[in-house]
């Protein structure tokens, strides 16, 4: 059972990726138009807070140890936040490359906020699991 939900979230995460490239690298004109902010936030930093937000839940789901070690499940919790940092810069970075795109160090902030606050309510749910 544990291996068949594993690959449950091994599907969801190449589709989360999948879906998170064609965000960012689908032309502009292609895109709603919608309105420039958001409470104040700018919409487009609001979207790369959603669009980062899922990537702990799901990376963990993927790839968590079997392991009961507290020590050793926050160890791959960090892991996947760095390689989710990863895939936030290497997507700002090709998008800097791209004719129609633009480098936005503040859509990478919005990227390491979302994955921050998505992190940190993963952490708290391996710890009360753990209990």
């Amino acid at each position: 059972m544990i291996q068949r939900n594993r690959h449950i979230w091994i599907i969801l995460l190449c589709a989360y990726v999948a879906a998170v490239a064609a965000l960012c690298f689908m032309k502009p004109d292609s895109l709603p138009e919608v309105k420039p902010d958001f409470w104040g936030i700018p919409i487009d930093k609001a979207v790369h807070f959603m669009m980062f937000f899922p990537f702990p839940i799901i990376a963990y789901g993927s790839f968590r140890p079997e392991s009961d070690r507290m020590t050793v499940k926050v160890a791959v919790l960090l892991l996947l936040y760095g390689v989710g940092m990863s895939l936030a810069i290497g997507t700002e970075h090709i998008q800097g490359r791209l004719g129609y795109r633009s480098e936005d160090i503040h859509d990478f902030y919005a990227d390491l906020i979302g994955m921050s606050c998505s992190a940190i309510f993963t952490l708290i749910y391996i710890l009360v699991k753990k209990r």
